[in-house]
């Protein structure tokens, strides 16, 4: 219990002491003026010994107990050894009142008792010392009620001064302990504001490193919008570049197929020159008739060869043109990225077809010019034939075989022109193909400019979002900084009480 008391023994101790040297001074003063020097030691060994009881290593109530029987046992001895005195009377109140200072009844209860042995055992002995001149049983009795009622009266107020600070003591307990729950409390309060001070922190540069991103990718959502609208743009100019490249396309498929006309009715003209010159080498008679037909036919073969030469260089423009827009559209492709990879095939199939067509009316320009100069030749042998009779057969002999290898030429230009046309015709295909992808491209690009204007203002939203969320983080860091200013001075004012208390 004395762990929890706070009340200080020590300084009673040491009131104790000075009573009684206070006491010691009170009996002894004037015992030295009438019976000598010697009763001087008397008190200063009361005192030494009140001194020495202090710092003695006992317990603190023996030390209390003892203080209370020096002084009552000086007085008892002093009624033995001297006579009635009333002074020693009162000092044996003061020895009671030494006792109560400690506020312990079990000491006032066993001082009292000892109390009373003495009186009884000092009524036997010498009562006239005790009593003086009213030495009478009444006046004992009436000493020993005083005596013990002022006992009592002081056990009473030892024992409720102890349970009032028992009772403090237990008060002070739970204020402690409440105080230690609040300490604690505020002590978790503060690492919690702490904690919520560096997660608020870590959020707010997380927040701002988010934000910062959400501007890169609000500024780079807006270069794909702008990059996406160009690229429509660029769409809808080569949507319409193929359409213009059909249209020619289409009207190299019509030349070439008016070509491959004149060319079957070439054939069938070389057919009949042919089986004239058959029929001159039978009737040699008629030679100067089938020269003029065959100088005719000459002619017109060299007429028509010019005009297929004419065609044929329409054809080999038309040919490098497309070309041209294949590598155009091949370069619109690369530049498309992932999107464009199946436009860059089908251009460069659109290319390929274009160097073979190429390709081929030079082989055609090439066999036409040959035929040209043959047809030259032929003509002037015609001319020659008319002037030169007698070679006739020999020349005829020689026109049939040159007209053998014109019909062959023939025959391998026609097959060559319609392998051409059907390739036109597949180049058509492909070119409608193309465009439907191309169209449907355009239409894919417009979607995905709706898509990206939609982005982008989510995009917006989202930084707003951001925005709000970093000012909510700053409030809440406000709150928390306030939060630690009323923890810090709650602690402060518990710590004040306490110290108050």
């Amino acid at each position: 219990m004395e762990k929890n008391i706070r009340y200080d023994t020590q300084k009673v101790h040491r009131v104790n002491i000075a009573i009684i040297a206070i006491l010691a001074a009170l009996i002894c003063g004037p015992l030295i003026f009438s019976k000598g020097i010697m009763f001087l030691f008397v008190g200063l060994a009361v005192i030494a010994l009140a001194i020495c009881n202090y710092f003695l290593p006992i317990k603190t109530y023996v030390k209390g107990f003892i203080f209370g029987i020096i002084p009552s046992s000086v007085v008892f001895t002093l009624f033995l050894v001297d006579s009635f005195s009333l002074n020693k009377h009162y000092i044996l109140l003061c020895s009671v009142a030494i006792i109560a200072l400690y506020f312990k009844k079990e000491l006032l209860l066993l001082f009292g008792v000892l109390t009373n042995i003495s009186f009884l055992i000092l009524y036997i002995v010498k009562s006239e010392s005790l009593l003086g001149p009213f030495d009478d049983i009444t006046v004992f009795i009436t000493l020993l009620a005083i005596m013990n009622g002022v006992i009592i009266a002081l056990y009473l107020i030892a024992k409720w001064g102890n349970e009032l600070i028992e009772h403090a003591a237990i008060q002070q307990n739970e204020v402690k302990t409440s105080l230690n729950q609040l300490e604690n409390t505020f002590q978790e309060i503060e690492k919690s504001s702490q904690a919520l001070d560096e997660h608020v922190t870590h959020f707010q540069q997380t927040m701002q490193r988010i934000s910062g991103s959400s501007k890169q990718i609000l500024l780079a959502t807006e270069d794909i919008s702008a990059s996406i609208q160009q690229e429509s743009s660029s769409l809808q100019m080569i949507h319409g570049t193929m359409k213009e490249s059909v249209h020619f396309v289409n009207e190299t498929f019509s030349i070439s197929k008016d070509t491959v006309s004149k060319s079957t009715d070439l054939q069938q003209e070389i057919l009949i020159g042919w089986k004239k010159m058959q029929d001159a080498m039978v009737q040699m008679g008629v030679m100067n008739q089938a020269m003029s037909s065959t100088a005719e036919t000459v002619n017109e073969l060299q007429t028509s060869l010019k005009t297929v030469d004419s065609l044929l260089k329409g054809i080999q423009h038309i040919a490098e043109q497309t070309n041209l827009l294949a590598l155009n559209a091949a370069i619109e492709a690369a530049r498309a990225g992932e999107h464009g990879k199946g436009f860059a095939i089908v251009a460069d199939e659109v290319r390929k077809l274009a160097e073979e067509s190429a390709a081929i009316t030079v082989s055609i320009t090439s066999v036409t010019r040959t035929l040209f100069e043959k047809s030259t030749e032929a003509h002037q042998r015609s001319d020659d034939g008319e002037r030169a009779l007698q070679q006739g057969e020999m020349l005829l002999q020689d026109v049939s075989n040159f007209f053998n290898v014109l019909k062959d030429s023939f025959n391998n230009a026609n097959i060559d022109l319609t392998r051409g046309m059907n390739e036109l015709s597949s180049a058509i295909s492909q070119f409608e193909t193309i465009q439907f992808q191309i169209e449907k491209l355009n239409d894919m690009t417009e979607q995905n400019a709706t898509s990206t204007g939609e982005i982008v203002h989510s995009v917006e939203d989202e930084h707003n979002m951001l925005e709000m969320m970093m000012n909510t983080t700053s409030r809440i860091q406000e709150l928390s900084d306030t939060l630690k200013s009323l923890v810090m001075k709650k602690e402060r004012e518990s710590f004040y009480d306490c110290s108050g208390n």
